[in-house]
C-alpha cells in the first residue's frame, strides 16, 4: 500500500489474470489521514493519454472514510482480457475522488504493465 500526498506518477506491474489491487491511504502534510467521508473514487484505464478509449469501464473505489484508505479492485476477469494476443502491454491510468462538497482531486496518476501468466 502506498501513502499519496499528491498527484504522483507510478508504475504499477500487474499479471494478466490475476486479481490486482490499487490501494493507498490519502494522508495531510503532517501525516494524518485525510477523512472521506462522503467521498466517491473513479480509476479509469487508458490506452495513453492520447487516445481516451477506456480499457476497463471507470471502476469505483472502495473507501474506508476515517482512515482515508482508498482500494480499487480488478478481477482476474477484468485483468485477462486486456493483453489480447500480445503477452506485454503498457496502458495509463489515474484515479480522482469526489468530495462530498463536490470538489475533484486527481490523487495518483501513471502507467500500468501488464504480462501474460506464465502458468495457467
Amino acid at each position: 500500500m502506498m501513502t499519496c500526498e499528491n498527484n504522483e506518477g507510478l508504475s504499477l506491474k500487474w499479471i494478466a489474470g490475476n486479481s490486482e489491487c490499487h490501494v493507498f491511504r490519502y494522508k495531510d502534510s503532517d501525516g494524518n489521514p485525510i477523512n472521506l467521508t462522503g467521498c466517491t473514487g473513479l480509476m479509469e484505464v487508458q490506452k495513453s493519454v492520447w487516445n481516451d478509449e477506456l480499457i476497463i469501464p471507470a471502476k469505483a473505489a472502495e473507501i474506508e472514510s476515517l482512515d482515508g484508505l482508498v482500494k480499487f479492485k480488478f478481477t482476474d476477469a477484468e485483468t485477462s482480457q486486456l493483453l489480447g494476443e500480445s503477452r506485454k502491454l503498457r496502458f495509463v491510468f489515474d484515479t480522482k475522488l469526489t468530495f462530498a462538497n463536490g470538489d475533484v482531486k486527481t490523487l495518483t496518476s501513471g502507467q500500468i504493465f501488464i504480462t501474460g501468466r506464465v502458468t495457467d
